[in-house]
């Protein structure tokens, strides 16, 4: 007998969040009257759902206290997978950024390049890409390094952030 496939129902509640990544609204549906067009820190548009599949960015809902910390819009889909547009944003200013760094070869910009994806995310892969990572920064010297971290940091995970030193 074949597997049906199941609807999952949608996140608990839907967070608001500009293209550039500034959360707008953790509770959608706990506060629609704040809901904003545009953002107030960048000027962006808003979302509140994948634009790849449809599927609401999960806010904080009523049980979200047992989570603690501040909320943090996630960098993908939870359920195509695909990079929210900070997430496509970050990874793709941090390659263009590394291909104007004097300091490493052709192949070394490719190697670095390639850690950014593991960097976005909680895999096996994660901790080997943040040594990576951190050997090419030392590499290019504290300026160049710290601009690079900062333009990739926001879309960090946490861990890679604790491997990095961040």
């Amino acid at each position: 007998m074949g597997r049906q496939s199941e609807k999952k129902p949608p996140p608990e509640d839907v967070a608001q969040v500009c293209r550039s990544g500034h959360l707008v609204l953790s509770s959608l549906q706990g506060f629609p009257q704040f809901r904003k067009s545009f953002c107030e820190d960048c000027g962006a548009p808003t979302i509140h759902q994948c634009q790849a599949c449809g599927w609401p960015i999960a806010g904080r809902g009523p049980n979200s206290w047992m989570g603690g910390g501040p909320f943090k819009p996630p960098n993908y889909c939870g359920e195509c997978g695909s990079p929210f547009p900070w997430t496509e944003t970050a990874l793709a200013a941090a390659r263009e950024y590394t291909d104007d760094l004097e300091q490493l070869s052709p192949e070394e910009k490719d190697a670095l390049k390639s850690t950014f994806a593991d960097l976005t995310s909680d895999t096996a892969r994660t901790p080997l890409a943040a040594s990576r990572f951190k050997k090419f920064t030392n590499k290019i010297g504290p300026v160049a390094g710290r601009i690079l971290q900062k333009i990739i940091e926001t879309v960090l995970t946490e861990a890679a952030k604790r491997s990095i030193g961040l």
